[in-house]
């Protein structure tokens, strides 16, 4: 399906602590309306309506790095059913920054 995974750095209450955690990144449709997100156990977290009008998919994230941020979105945002969502396909590796690789 559309997911990649990865890992991300975050503090939890203290500053000398760290914690790794993998997520898997998703890019989807539901009902015709391009979304992304993490997959979870219960399914598919979606990032705020707030966070696609900056960022509306998951290639504008990854090029502005805020992946850290789109973890923190997909958090506040709802859980959808893996049956509710069509999966698209993973983001091509591009070298030159134009959509296909060299």
């Amino acid at each position: 399906g559309g997911y990649f995974e990865a890992t991300l750095y975050y503090h939890l209450n203290t500053p000398t602590i760290a914690r790794i955690e993998p997520m898997k990144y998703a890019s989807y449709c539901v009902d015709g309306v391009p979304c992304y997100g993490i997959g979870t156990e219960k399914g598919v977290q979606t990032v705020s309506d707030q966070f696609i009008s900056q960022y509306p998919d998951l290639k504008s994230v990854l090029a502005c790095g805020v992946l850290a941020q789109a973890s923190v979105a997909a958090a506040a945002g709802r859980v959808l059913d893996f049956d509710t969502v069509q999966f698209n396909l993973v983001i091509p590796y591009s070298r030159n920054g134009q959509g296909a690789a060299e």
